[in-house]
């Protein structure tokens, strides 16, 4: 049975500004969309989790709002 490994990199965004950049977004344009939920993430504390898996989601449905 073969395994395979999945770099964390792959799962979730290293960093708000590499989603910045991606998104063509300012960081702090980027950093007030995670504050106000629009774009989705997991907040842990004070540092936001950004699963690729979840921006994907949100901008193939127009990037609507995040309950």
């Amino acid at each position: 049975m073969a395994t395979e490994t999945i770099q964390l990199n792959d799962v979730v965004y290293r960093s708000v500004d590499i989603l910045a950049r991606e998104l063509g977004m300012s960081r702090q344009a980027t950093y007030e969309g995670l504050r106000r939920k629009t774009i989705p993430s997991i907040r842990v504390g004070k540092r936001f989790i950004i699963p690729r898996a979840a921006i994907q989601e949100w901008l193939r449905t127009a990037g609507g709002a995040v309950t």
